[in-house]
């Protein structure tokens, strides 16, 4: 079997973002490859006043739980205790590269509710967002150069989009559960061709910013011999913005937006 065959990933993400700005950033992975089984779990908190705080954790735990339209998810290690309640529906798409492998992307909550309780005395309120990505193809295969990705959310409105650059582009935008065609995206801004809906991101703060050697991958031992350069080297800035949502040319919805810009060398 080739390399990339062998290569399976779960990743989910998960957060929440409180009605003041303040965020947290879940990762839960479970990786397979080259007869390795690694378990990766991390924490990035972010506070106006403090700034960001993080951990990692390599130790076996258990992937988020889902339970009807409410997921829950712990970890010991990470002292992190949370549900989230869906307040729309789910969205799945899956991409196949090749005979190689394939790319199962599910936004299994667009919005939620959400209760989290960080180590003793943290707690954070507010709104938030699950996917989970399942992949069997290696990531240095992949045929883009350049990804983005970002979700915002407000009382009664999300908005999720993915956009791929390379030699097999893609362009997803989903409102509320819904696919919306032609959409522009950049990192200031998500519309589509006549302006009927049009995101603007705006007082951006940087969560994470460097090579992914030196932030998401860095506490792996031997990740320098594990994975190759390409995606050692690979740059990502995640970002917390304002984001306020026209549509059809009415009033701003007000509300909250993380997004993301990912460069493979």
């Amino acid at each position: 079997m080739k390399t990339s065959e062998k290569f399976f990933l779960t990743k989910w993400y998960l957060d929440c973002i409180t009605e003041a700005g303040n965020a947290c950033i879940l990762y839960v992975a479970l990786l397979k490859w080259r007869g390795l089984s690694l378990h990766y779990s991390s924490i990035l908190l972010f506070d106006k006043y403090i700034g960001v705080q993080s951990d990692t954790s390599l130790r076996r735990c258990r992937l988020p739980q889902v339970e009807g339209s409410r997921i829950r998810w712990s970890s010991g290690p990470l002292g992190v205790v949370g549900e989230w309640d869906a307040l729309c529906a789910s969205v799945e798409r899956e991409w196949g590269e090749e005979n190689r492998g394939t790319i199962r992307w599910s936004c299994l909550q667009p919005g939620a509710k959400v209760d989290l309780r960080v180590g003793a005395d943290t707690r954070l309120e507010g709104m938030g967002y699950v996917e989970r990505l399942t992949m069997s193809i290696a990531p240095w295969h992949l045929s883009f150069k350049e990804l983005r990705w970002g979700h915002f959310i407000s009382e009664g409105e999300t908005l999720v989009w993915i956009d791929w650059k390379g030699a097999a582009p893609l362009s997803l935008v989903v409102r509320n559960g819904i696919e919306i065609p032609a959409c522009s995206i950049s990192d200031k801004e998500i519309r589509d061709e006549d302006d009927r809906l049009f995101l603007r991101l705006s007082e951006s703060a940087v969560l994470r910013k460097g090579p992914l050697l030196s932030t998401t991958l860095s506490m792996i031992p031997g990740v320098s011999t594990l994975f190759p350069k390409s995606i050692l080297h690979t740059a990502e800035c995640k970002w917390i913005s304002r984001g306020k949502l026209l549509l059809n040319k009415t009033q701003p919805i007000s509300g909250w937006a993380i997004n993301e810009a990912v460069k493979f060398p």
